[in-house]
């Protein structure tokens, strides 16, 4: 299974904090916001993740790679920005499953299971 993660924001909300380093790779409670992100992913069976980026993306792209926390990593990357709209059509030519889930780059979840959301739809 696949999922796309949008991480192009310009967060400019954060101030100086965001100005070097995505939003994705923010810290919170020791791991960063992908790292948060990956696990509820790979416990719901998605093996690649594209991240849809834009905003700092060669930062994205070093500080990533192309595996993290066994989870494969592809790029999207917008060469111009239509907002989270271009950027899932950007991103879902690399998608090749379905169901896929699409998740917000800045977005946390506690006490959430993407496995209940596939059961209601099977």
């Amino acid at each position: 299974m696949q999922a796309i993660i949008l991480c192009g924001g310009l967060a400019t909300r954060l101030g100086k904090m965001t100005k070097t380093i995505p939003k994705v790779l923010l810290d919170i409670a020791g791991r960063t916001v992908l790292d948060w992100q990956l696990q509820l992913l790979g416990d719901a069976g998605v093996q690649e993740v594209v991240l849809a980026s834009d905003h700092l993306h060669d930062v994205l792209y070093e500080r990533v790679g192309v595996c993290r926390r066994g989870v494969q990593i592809r790029y999207a990357k917008e060469e111009h920005r239509f907002g989270p709209g271009g950027a899932i059509q950007n991103a879902m030519k690399q998608i090749r499953t379905s169901p896929f889930f699409v998740l917000n780059g800045d977005i946390l979840f506690a006490d959430f299971s993407l496995w209940e959301i596939l059961g209601r739809f099977h």
